[in-house]
């Protein structure tokens, strides 16, 4: 059998399975961080509206703390909403945003807009990365 140039071994699945995910970071590589939320079905144009015209603000925090190629996707007819985003270190860019007067107007701001309880960006249901074409 041919091998791939630049091949390395398996890792043994302990470790695999610890680098795996799109929370794992590999070294000196962002981590890329997927994350599942949801939008009240009756308020999703208004969260629509709302994203059109985001607080230069608020955008300027998330860059400041380190998000990075941000995303979100949203599912109409169920209101799931996938984000997506790069970052150095995905908690600290977190912790970083929790401390900011604009991220937490901007969170009461939506709060409404959501189902769940607690903020949005508290609510986060992170996704493990399986698969990965650079």
């Amino acid at each position: 059998a041919a091998s791939c140039p630049n091949s390395h071994p398996p890792l043994p699945l302990a470790e695999s399975v610890q680098r795996s995910g799109l929370i794992a970071k590999l070294e000196g590589v962002m981590e890329r961080v997927c994350f599942r939320f949801y939008v009240r079905t009756e308020m999703i144009d208004e969260y629509k509206q709302r994203h059109a015209a985001v607080w230069p603000e608020m955008l300027q925090a998330l860059t400041d703390c380190g998000w990075k190629n941000y995303s979100i996707f949203l599912n109409e007819k169920e209101g799931t909403l996938i984000g997506y985003c790069e970052v150095d270190d995905f908690a600290a860019a977190k912790a970083k945003m929790s401390t900011l007067d604009v991220n937490t107007r901007w969170q009461e701001f939506m709060q409404p807009l959501f189902p769940q309880d607690k903020r949005a960006d508290q609510s986060f249901e992170n996704f493990v990365e399986v698969f990965h074409l650079a």
